[in-house]
């Protein structure tokens, strides 16, 4: 499972690919990977995740781990697993 109910939302573990030309989702019953339209370089790729994934689910999201690395750690603060399983 690739994202765990906690006290303030819901923890998202995600994979990242920079640099694919565009944004999109790709998800399976296990894992979620994020490819990202922006470059690793100068933090563009994160702040491109947050801002795609804040107006996607209506809430704020941060980076717990993974800010320098592919594997992410995410706090989506609030949402439903309603909103997780129906990400597209």
């Amino acid at each position: 499972m690739w994202y765990k109910r906690v006290p303030f939302g819901f923890e998202l573990t995600v994979r990242v690919r920079p640099g694919s030309g565009s944004f999109r989702i790709r998800k399976t019953e296990d894992s979620v990977t994020i490819f990202l339209k922006q470059q690793a370089a100068g933090g563009k790729a994160n702040q491109e995740l947050m801002t795609h994934l804040s107006k996607l689910f209506g809430k704020k999201v941060s980076i717990l781990s993974g800010k320098t690395g592919r594997k992410k750690l995410l706090l989506l603060h609030g949402g439903t697993e309603f909103d997780l399983q129906n990400l597209e």
